[in-house]
């Protein structure tokens, strides 16, 4: 798995993988003040991950933890907390770029998000 990333200036990580064999890949790097949420994705039956994008349009001063998860449909979620807020991003299958993330909540003690999660629902 090739992501073109400075393996010494990212050191979190996280993947999410639907049973299509779609992928999304996340990673922080931190050789940049403020630190920037990359992402990259792959279809399913490839062996590559696409073009690294960056997520963290606004100021990333601690982004994590990273989530990242992908929906039996092919849509990719990423989910980050920094500094007592919660961002979110989700780029809908076939989509060639990433929306800007959104804040999802804010005013909270960094303490208290640790347990953020995605949950993926299937709908027939």
């Amino acid at each position: 798995m090739v992501l073109r990333a400075d393996y010494k200036a990212s050191w979190v990580a996280a993947a999410g993988e639907n049973r299509n064999g779609d992928a999304v890949a996340v990673w922080l790097q931190t050789n940049t003040v403020p630190y920037k949420v990359y992402a990259a994705t792959r279809n399913a039956g490839s062996v590559t991950f696409g073009s690294a994008a960056v997520l963290s349009e606004r100021s990333a001063f601690n982004p994590y933890p990273l989530l990242a998860r992908v929906d039996p449909f092919g849509n990719d979620f990423v989910v980050w907390q920094d500094q007592g807020a919660v961002y979110a991003t989700v780029r809908a299958a076939g989509a060639t770029k990433w929306p800007a993330a959104r804040l999802v909540a804010s005013n909270l003690c960094s303490y208290s998000i640790w347990g953020i999660a995605i949950a993926i629902t299937s709908t027939s």
